[in-house]
């Protein structure tokens, strides 16, 4: 009687273990990291941090129904969905790149183009100077135009993790 009374304590306790592993909290986690990670492609570079505080970094191969495979070395590892707490992908810095590239050389542009507006009204000898106000306007949008496509081609080339989970 007693040894069945003990099968029974180690069965309740084995059963209310796994109930407090699956919480409302970890399944509401696992659901979002699910729908995340299903816009990843195969091959993205990823870095997860798992509950460990282990930085886990390779290249994404698939997720399993309650894991993601990362390739790292030439080996897969299996990391659980329950144990991630934050996912960084890898992306390039094109866009950034543009950005500044258009604001930083479309301003020096922009000056380039009053310097040779101020230049026709110094030459201008009649009594009512105009200068070349279009040299203004060709020169912000030459100096933008070329400050993002040099720009891009810079971000094109640098990478930088952006976090994904938790957003």
């Amino acid at each position: 009687m007693y040894k069945q009374f003990l099968m029974f304590l180690c069965l309740c306790t084995l059963i209310a273990s796994e109930a407090e592993a699956q919480t409302p909290e970890s399944n509401y986690r696992i659901k979002v990291i699910t729908t995340i990670i299903k816009d990843v492609k195969r091959g993205a570079r990823l870095r997860i941090k798992d509950s460990a505080s282990n930085m886990i970094e390779g290249k994404f191969i698939e997720r399993k129904r309650d894991e993601i495979l990362i390739r790292k070395d030439q080996t897969n590892r299996a990391v659980s969905l329950d144990s991630i707490q934050a996912i960084w992908i890898q992306r390039s810095a094109t866009g950034s790149g543009a950005k500044v590239g258009a604001i930083a050389v479309g301003i020096m542009g922009t000056l380039s183009g009053l310097a040779v507006h101020g230049l026709c009204q110094g030459l201008d000898e009649s009594e009512d100077p105009e200068g070349c106000p279009e040299f203004i306007a060709a020169g912000a949008f030459l100096g933008a135009t070329g400050g993002a496509l040099i720009g891009a081609g810079i971000g094109s080339l640098a990478r930088n993790w952006h976090q994904i989970y938790p957003q």
